[in-house]
């Protein structure tokens, strides 16, 4: 994998581990449940952590594999906060939960996509870049002037239309 094609996947990875648990959270609050406490939260990040170690492991994805990282992502943050949290609140999604965290899971997912596109073809720009920078900066070569023909190319265009302009006078009196 290049450079720039492990990078993007890095952020990819980065994108849907922390979208995975941002999403998670205010879900699982608008389901009734509480917000973690420290223990939870820090599971809850290792968990956002492996998927987008998982995500990231490939050097390019599909949007239908990063929208299924992502709904598994926060089925896993869901589920673990569920269990963890002391409490089992009803764990059967609405469909209203499932449409918002489908919704949720492809705007990110189209989201890191162009984001991955968008930092290949910046590394790619920036490499350009220093590798001419890095070659050295030749000097211009001088321009000259011809000095020589300017005069007589200013005699034409000034004797060119000295007079005054319109029909000759014998034409306006016909």
């Amino acid at each position: 994998m290049s450079s720039a094609a492990l990078f993007a996947a890095r952020v990819r990875g980065v994108a849907v581990g922390a979208a995975s648990g941002a999403a998670a959270l205010p879900a699982h609050g608008m389901g009734g449940g509480h917000l973690p406490s420290t223990g939870p939260l820090v599971v809850l990040v290792g968990a956002s952590a492996a998927i987008g170690l998982l995500t990231s492991a490939r050097p390019s994805a599909r949007l239908t594999t990063l929208v299924a990282y992502l709904v598994a992502g926060q089925f896993a943050a869901h589920l673990m906060m569920s269990t963890t949290a002391g409490h089992l609140h009803e764990f059967v999604p609405t469909p209203t939960m499932l449409g918002g965290h489908l919704l949720v899971a492809v705007v990110v997912g189209l989201a890191a996509r162009t984001a991955e596109h968008l930092v290949r073809v910046a590394v790619a720009s920036i490499r350009r870049l220093l590798r001419l920078v890095s070659a050295g900066a030749r000097p211009i070569s001088r321009v000259r002037f011809d000095t020589r023909s300017t005069p007589s190319r200013r005699r034409g265009v000034l004797s060119s239309g000295g007079g005054t302009r319109g029909p000759p006078r014998a034409a306006s009196l016909a």
